[in-house]
């Protein structure tokens, strides 16, 4: 858990691709049904049947892609942050200014947010069912502490860059600054489970750019407002 099955047919590699992109679309189209069938039942009244109905596929395309219902639910949480992270790699090009570099990877974690913040009730749910297991709970983790750590050291290298290059301040912490993103962005997705109204992408941007500009970016001279 969770799964990562590629059953493309060996062969002509334009099939291939085809049959690939065929199968990536099949395996989204089950996890947005899974969430919404999860969202509608409860994680536990949640069928594998009702899931197959929602999607429009087999029963037997669902264990094609699956393991289970556990692995079916816990691959609906880890696909929102790899979504994320597609979103942050569009975002992030190596040979860019540091600011712009900054501004496009916070651009990308708002907006992830929407998508995240709404699977929420399901990845408790799911996060409940998996903490009964030790392996399991160890493995879904792991998965998601990787994923944590490959956007936090892209904020990192960023932060450090600007910083080498006197485009940021150089009295910051790299870490606190990293850490405090992280924590504005988590706190708002738990709360935009009880309080959704004041919890958007909208108040998510607003939060990241005091901090930024408060702790990173270089005071405005008469120069660099004009």
């Amino acid at each position: 858990m969770p799964s990562n099955r590629n059953h493309a047919p060996a062969g002509d590699p334009v099939k291939s691709d085809s049959a690939r992109a065929g199968a990536d679309e099949k395996r989204l189209r089950i996890l947005e049904a899974a969430r919404a069938v999860c969202g509608r039942l409860g994680y536990e009244a949640a069928t594998m049947d009702a899931v197959a109905a929602e999607a429009r596929v087999s029963k037997g395309t669902l264990y094609n892609h699956f393991d289970g219902k556990e692995d079916l639910f816990a691959s609906t949480v880890l696909q929102e942050y790899d979504a994320g992270e597609l979103r942050i790699a569009a975002h992030v090009g190596p040979g860019e200014d540091p600011v712009a570099r900054l501004e496009g990877l916070l651009s990308a974690m708002v907006e992830s947010f929407p998508a995240i913040a709404a699977g929420m009730m399901v990845n408790l749910q799911v996060w409940a069912v998996v903490s009964r297991d030790t392996e399991a709970r160890r493995r879904m983790f792991e998965d998601l502490s990787a994923r944590y750590a490959r956007a936090g050291e892209a904020l990192r290298a960023t932060l450090r860059a600007g910083r080498e290059a006197g485009r940021f301040r150089d009295d910051f912490d790299v870490d606190a600054v990293a850490d405090g993103v992280a924590a504005l962005f988590d706190g708002f997705v738990y709360r935009s489970v009880f309080d959704p109204e004041n919890a958007d992408g909208r108040a998510v941007a607003a939060a990241f750019d005091t901090l930024i500009r408060e702790r990173v970016l270089r005071p405005a001279t008469p120069e660099t407002s004009r």
